[in-house]
């Protein structure tokens, strides 16, 4: 995003995949004004703001400023035309170190903004995550122009063994990266990792196969849509899992089935390795992405079906067993000659011999339930 001339649009994908918004559009500062100018809008366009002036110590940008955070835009004087009477509109500073760079102008179902938990707070959240990659944008930009001679005389200087020593180096890196790639894709866990842009960064094989069966193609979709195409949850619901994962850092995990086949979907942020001196790549709310696991449990559910089914019918017949234990019990209470003690004594021990088998029987079957299970199968410890 910091050298991309689509950094506008990757914004907007990275806010849309968590935040049920129904329209924005954003702007940016004129450089050396006190102005703004439409650059990116989703669901409508830039012809649909009202406000024509532009000019940002006026309102309503100059209460968004006093604010420092979202407004809630008067009905009576609307920034984006009214299009339905249950939206609100808002409009959000984008700033960094007390430097506007820009603001953020949405409108959403009034019902779907109370459906966010401390909605405000986490638009305003955002408004600061977007407002720290502005100016890291800006400042990477500025610096390079800056450092673009100086490369470029160093080139010229360049010597051979410094060539040399580069090229064994990207050499090493190669291999390096052609074995992790290789070990990736041997992996029988499904994983698929998007950063928070919507863009796959990386995916193994066993998932690309498994999601191509389903119809699915991984590099047109958001983490939310694939979210809501594999549980066959609203987008919204996927929306909130995924700000479970980003917001609050805290996995998410629960069974799918497909095809037939059971799985464990498992949700969880891939962390900002803050010991790096650098950040080639941004890493809002302190989170590089999010991974997306797949784990077939298909083999452990049905052993774990037919334990159940097992134990259930060795209480029934246990159950049974001592019920008619119990009636011939009372027998015993009534005067009796020898031999009908002795062929009621025969009867009581023949059943408790068939109830000892009974739970023999269920327990050889149980604890040979696991030969069932594929072990070319990976499942996951906390299914």
């Amino acid at each position: 995003i910091y050298r991309v001339d689509t950094h506008w649009a990757q914004v907007i994908a990275m806010v849309t995949q968590t935040l049920s918004l129904r329209r924005l559009i954003f702007l940016e500062r004129v450089p050396g004004d006190h102005r703004v100018r439409e650059v990116e809008s989703f669901n409508c366009s830039l012809e649909d703001i009202d406000e024509r002036r532009r000019d940002y110590h006026r309102f309503p940008y100059s209460d968004a400023i006093a604010a420092n955070g979202p407004i809630l835009i008067p009905e009576d004087r609307p920034y984006l035309h009214a299009e339905d009477s249950d939206e609100e509109q808002y409009l959000v500073p984008l700033s960094f170190a007390g430097d506007i760079l820009g603001f953020w102008a949405f409108g959403i179902k009034a019902e779907d903004a109370a459906a966010i938990p401390d909605f405000l707070l986490l638009v305003r959240d955002y408004a600061f995550i977007i407002g720290e990659l502005l100016y890291n944008r800006q400042e990477i930009i500025k610096k390079e122009k800056q450092d673009h001679k100086l490369v470029y005389q160093l080139a010229l200087e360049r010597e051979e063994e410094a060539y040399r020593a580069l090229k064994q180096t990207i050499a090493f890196l190669k291999r390096r990266f052609d074995n992790l790639t290789n070990l990736f894709n041997g992996l029988h866990v499904m994983v698929i990792v998007y950063d928070l842009f919507g863009r796959v960064l990386e995916a193994n094989r066993e998932m690309l196969d498994q999601l191509k069966s389903l119809g699915l193609a991984p590099y047109d979709m958001t983490p939310a849509d694939m979210v809501s195409k594999l549980t066959g949850k609203p987008l919204p619901e996927a929306q909130q899992l995924l700000r479970q994962v980003v917001n609050d850092r805290g996995p998410v995990s629960f069974l799918v089935t497909l095809q037939d086949r059971r799985f464990n979907l498992y949700l969880r942020p891939l962390e900002f390795d803050s010991s790096s001196e650098e950040l080639p790549e941004p890493a809002p709310f302190g989170v590089n992405g999010i991974v997306c696991e797949l784990m077939e449990t298909t083999s452990m559910v049905e052993i774990y079906e037919m334990k159940k089914y097992l134990a259930n019918k060795l209480s029934g017949s246990v159950i049974k067993g001592l019920e008619e234990l119990d009636r011939e019990m009372d027998a015993f209470a009534q005067p009796l000659d020898e031999k009908k003690q002795k062929r009621l004594a025969a009867n009581f021990r023949d059943k408790i011999n068939t109830l000892i088998a009974t739970m023999n029987k269920c327990h050889l079957y149980v604890s040979r339930g696991t030969d069932l299970l594929d072990y070319s199968q990976i499942l996951p410890v906390n299914s």
